[in-house]
């Protein structure tokens, strides 16, 4: 079988920095022109639920129970706070119940294993409903003149701007529109805290192994006042042997999460809930730890808080679903399709170490 060679094009991994981007047109992934954003205001709501929000109370629904969803998911929570209000205050229902008494949004928390909302507390008849679908909204470009774009592309983003269509009327928390979770706890400086936990070890795992030889990688690199903390999943088995003095949190809840992350210098993990979690942590002097999240099988621009303290590792396949905007679920992609180029065990860790120490300011 003949392979043509010019149309083989082999990449390595790569690292991009969190917050805005605002890229060259020729350089832009595919995306929806988002015309005449500033003026959105001028256009009349899209229909009748928009409306109706404005004069009843509403709800957004979260689909299943996954923690990084249901943070993304946040934003629209968020926004209809702004435009509607929330009378009688918000209430969240779902298994999150104990992390979001910590969420900066206040609002009356109930367990439940069976419903996932947050809703409005008022004594109207009817309730608006908003679904949060990861899948429906698309990739807006924003242009800025002749020459550049900002890209939207985080999930918090693209919920923000669809809501901003949607009832025609403009959001001040568009461009970062997730709440924070305070904690009082100080910073630590050099604690580094890795993050092993995942929904789908077999696919979306970078491996405690490879975390270890990223430790050892920054221990030897300079002399600081270094110390780990590994959060793993209830059914992590391996120990990190090799490094003593490395702290293992197995099966953590989020809500005792949001102190240690606050501690951290870097957080540095799976693409996994955590990780949103960690990048929308805030100490009292209004910092946040470096968050870098490490991608195998996702869109990095997409499956991100758009924050400017969360930044990505992402394998060449997480590249090409970032650039063609395409999600492996949505449109039924098997990513060992292709094989290297979305195999998290391509990634050096003694690269992954490099680029971070460098973001860290560690060394140039």
């Amino acid at each position: 079988m003949h392979v043509d060679k010019d149309l083989v094009r082999r990449r390595g991994p790569i690292f991009v920095r969190g917050g805005d981007h605002v890229v060259a047109r020729a350089d832009a992934p595919l995306g929806r022109h988002l015309v005449d954003r500033p003026r959105v205001a001028e256009r009349p709501p899209s229909n009748n639920r928009a409306r109706q929000a404005s004069e009843t109370d509403w709800s957004v629904h979260f689909r299943g129970h996954a923690l990084g969803d249901m943070l993304l998911a946040l934003g629209l929570v968020r926004g209809l706070n702004e435009l509607f209000g929330a009378r009688g205050g918000l209430k969240y229902v779902g298994p999150h119940a104990v992390l979001m008494r910590r969420c900066a949004i206040p609002m009356q928390v109930e367990s439940s294993d069976d419903e996932h909302y947050v809703a409005t507390c008022g004594e109207s008849t009817q309730r608006v409903v908003y679904e949060a679908v990861p899948e429906r909204d698309p990739l807006w470009l924003e242009p800025l003149d002749d020459r550049l774009v900002r890209v939207h592309a985080s999930l918090p983003q693209r919920y923000a701007l669809w809501l901003e269509q949607l009832t025609g009327r403009s959001l001040s928390t568009a461009g970062a529109p997730l709440p924070s979770f305070p904690s009082s706890v100080e910073l630590r400086p050099f604690h580094v805290v890795i993050v092993t936990a995942t929904s789908w070890p077999a696919r979306k795992d970078y491996g405690i192994a490879r975390y270890l030889k990223v430790i050892e990688c920054f221990r030897s690199r300079i002399v600081a006042p270094w110390t780990f903390t590994v959060v793993t999943g209830e059914d992590e088995t391996t120990e990190p042997s090799r490094a003593n003095d490395v702290v293992v949190l197995r099966g953590a809840p989020a809500a005792e999460c949001v102190d240690l992350f606050a501690s951290a210098d870097l957080v540095l993990g799976n693409d996994t809930g955590l990780m949103h979690l960690a990048a929308l942590v805030e100490r009292s002097d209004g910092t946040s730890p470096q968050v870098v999240s490490v991608y195998g099988r996702h869109a990095y621009n997409k499956w991100t808080t758009g924050r400017s303290n969360h930044h990505g590792i992402a394998t060449p396949f997480s590249h090409m679903l970032s650039h063609a905007d395409r999600c492996p679920v949505r449109d039924q992609l098997d990513d060992a399709l292709w094989g290297a180029a979305s195999d998290l065990a391509e990634v050096s860790p003694e690269w992954v170490a490099e680029v971070v120490g460098r973001q860290m300011g560690w060394w140039s």
